[in-house]
């Protein structure tokens, strides 16, 4: 739940974090743990996380999951090129033979 630039969050093993943003999109973030354990609040945001953006596959434990958000967030994503080029939008490379202008 974000309100007033804070956010709730869970660490892999229940503990809920407290989240606060500036105004700024760009800007810091501090972490504050509140020494409060809700492992059941954890399941239940993993249950959704996995029904919305990963239906049909099968859900992974908190830890995992974690480590495979990480992994595609800091993955290299292909440009705007490479993308058009897949659904062949993109003009065509010329010949390499010498006969291209």
């Amino acid at each position: 739940m974000v309100a007033d630039g804070e956010f709730l969050a869970y660490t892999v093993d229940g503990e809920r974090l407290a989240l606060a943003g500036s105004e700024d999109w760009s800007g810091p973030v501090t972490v504050d743990h509140t020494g409060h354990w809700d492992r059941s609040g954890l399941d239940e945001r993993l249950r959704r996380y996995w029904t919305r953006h990963r239906g049909g596959q099968t859900p992974l434990d908190p830890e995992a999951t974690a480590a495979l958000i990480l992994h595609e967030y800091a993955a290299p994503r292909p440009g705007l090129f490479a993308r058009l080029r897949r659904r062949g939008g993109a003009p065509a490379t010329p010949p390499d033979d010498g006969t291209a202008t």
